[in-house]
């Protein structure tokens, strides 16, 4: 019988991992929308799609609830604060953002 420690080590491990994919999904969102931004500005459209936000909102505060919507937002603030589809990780040892995943549109 494994120890409880090592239970919630394994159970650790497997939360890391879908923290992991959950933050390369965030980053592919980010560029997405980014692309979809440009291809908007392009056709002499707005940039954002309040509408669309609002259905984003919508949908993430259905599923599931206040922590939803807060989510939503940050997803909206996040592809906001990114309109090149630029993806920074924390600081590194020299104190400068570096740029996750390569080019922005990859």
């Amino acid at each position: 019988m494994e120890s409880f420690e090592a239970l919630i080590e394994s159970n650790r491990d497997r939360i890391h991992d879908l923290d992991a994919a959950v933050i390369e999904i965030v980053q592919n969102r980010i560029r997405m929308v980014a692309e979809e931004q440009r291809i908007r500005i392009a056709a002499g459209m707005c940039r954002t799609d309040t509408r669309w936000e609002m259905q984003v909102i919508t949908q993430f505060s259905k599923a599931l609830g206040t922590p939803g919507r807060d989510i939503a937002l940050s997803l909206l603030r996040l592809s906001d604060a990114n309109p090149h589809g630029l993806v920074t990780r924390p600081s590194g040892a020299d104190g400068e953002p570096s740029p996750a995943g390569g080019s922005a549109g990859g």
